[in-house]
């Protein structure tokens, strides 16, 4: 019994720890609906750049009505700047993984 602890804990460790590097590495950029959340992946994509897309959660850990595109850290401008020309609403930035 004592095996499958140690593996679970440890997993639990690398996917905690995994987490935090995602946070590290990305920048969020908040849209105010899927659809532009959707629209904004595909648009960025098109040109090379991954773009992830998840639900925003406020600090208090409830989910937002708003969804972030999660972009590169190096990439976010760029991303921001192609969205807007190409009609994609953007609310705003954040640092890490679309957490307010």
């Amino acid at each position: 019994m004592q095996r499958v602890f140690e593996v679970h804990f440890c997993m639990c460790m690398h996917n905690l720890l995994k987490r935090e590097v995602i946070r590290l590495g990305n920048s969020a950029i908040t849209v105010s609906s899927v659809t532009y959340a959707l629209r904004g992946q595909k648009i960025l994509r098109s040109i090379g750049i991954k773009a992830e897309v998840k639900k925003t959660v406020k600090h208090d850990g409830e989910k937002s009505c708003s969804y972030s595109l999660i972009v590169k850290k190096e990439k976010v401008d760029e991303a921001e700047q192609i969205l807007l020309r190409n009609g994609v609403r953007v609310m705003g930035r954040s640092e890490g993984d679309g957490e307010k």
